[in-house]
């Protein structure tokens, strides 16, 4: 395993016994920073056999200079092509998930961030 800090991104490359790699950057959150990287690019490959990802996130601030001011915050996931995409919004506390073939879950969390409610729609 080797991992290297460069350019404000960390890099992590793994090599397993059985000939499995893998291979991740993690970017700076937008409001922790590196304390919580969120990943960006990544490779897993055993023989012939991989995956790739990517993903982002953006996060929406009432006050840019304070981190709990967050209005909404967008995750988006490509696996293998297929892009996944989470976003949370703390005024209705209410996160929507979508697939790549358009399912959407819509979960509602009470005050403790409990699920109060789960829609599946088309």
């Amino acid at each position: 395993m080797s991992n290297l800090q460069q350019g404000g991104q960390l890099s992590e490359h793994t090599s397993l016994p059985d000939g499995t790699t893998t291979s991740q950057t993690l970017s700076p959150d937008p409001r922790w920073g590196l304390q919580a990287a969120t990943p960006t690019s990544g490779t897993v490959t055993l023989g012939n056999l991989g995956m790739t990802t990517s993903g982002s996130r953006v996060t929406n601030l009432s006050n840019p200079g304070d981190p709990f001011s967050m209005i909404s915050e967008t995750d988006t996931s490509v696996i293998n092509g297929r892009s996944y995409t989470s976003t949370f919004t703390t005024s209705n506390r209410t996160e929507v998930n979508t697939t790549p073939v358009g399912r959407i879950l819509t979960t509602v969390l009470d005050t403790p961030e409990w699920p109060i409610r789960r829609n599946w729609a088309r």
